[in-house]
């Protein structure tokens, strides 16, 4: 006879998360072309994987039982969460989401868009959700619009002690860039981040908007989206000097 599940929900609560919410541009194209074209599922695979490596999901998990990262993907998004320990989480997590956009750009050829927020959240494994999860929902979604990962503006308000402070202006002048719409996003071709691979991932990038803008053929929604996101690629790798 088969027995009733019953949820475990001991103990089972909502915990402070920074939670990034990261959109892969270009996703579902690829994954058309994937249906016959291995190269295309080659490069799903190779996309996932390398974000997956990148943040930590499986190394954190076992090394730190207290600071793991837990990721989730569904269709052509993300969600990274870790548990909030104040300004030391913002800047370990602004620092993989730009080796995840450098290399999945580098290597794979693909733009991300994301919000990045911290709040409520539950997240074990496929699970996630919560306020912090629907707040970096509709940053990525409502906000952003462009291939850049933005971030809550209430991460960057002044709280705390002078070190908090100096930490706070430090990662906004070193590794944040301010748009013209006002928010913050992470400056992964700029600022700390000018590395000795943001040349190529520049040029990559700067190829792949050209022949987005090339293809354009006719006039409609979705095509003036794809442009819209595109000329601001170009003009921010113009900005940062490439």
């Amino acid at each position: 006879m088969n027995k009733l599940f019953k949820p475990n929900l001991e103990g089972q609560d909502y915990g402070q998360y920074m939670v990034a919410f990261i959109d892969i541009l270009g996703f579902r194209n690829i994954v058309q072309k994937s249906e016959n074209e291995i190269e295309y599922f080659k490069k799903i695979l190779h996309a996932t994987q390398i974000i997956e490596h990148l943040v930590g999901y499986n190394d954190e998990k076992q090394k730190n039982k207290e600071r793991f990262v837990e990721m989730v993907q569904f269709s052509d998004s993300l969600v990274i969460s870790m548990p909030y320990n104040g300004i030391y989480t913002l800047r370990k997590i602004i620092m993989d989401l730009d080796l995840v956009q450098k290399i999945i750009a580098r290597d794979v050829g693909i733009m991300l868009r994301g919000g990045l927020t911290y709040g409520k959240l539950y997240h074990k494994g496929n699970i996630s959700f919560g306020p912090a999860f629907v707040d970096a929902y509709q940053l990525e979604s409502k906000v952003a619009k462009t291939p850049r990962i933005i971030i809550d503006p209430k991460l960057l308000e002044p709280s705390g002690d002078d070190v908090n402070q100096c930490m706070l202006h430090s990662i906004i002048q070193s590794t944040l860039k301010k748009d013209v719409d006002g928010y913050y996003f992470i400056n992964f071709l700029g600022g700390d981040f000018a590395g000795p691979t943001a040349p190529e991932v520049a040029e990559k990038l700067k190829k792949y908007a050209e022949l987005e803008l090339s293809n354009i053929t006719e006039v409609n929604e979705q095509n003036e989206s794809i442009k819209a996101k595109m000329i601001w690629m170009l003009d921010y790798i113009k900005e940062c000097g490439y």
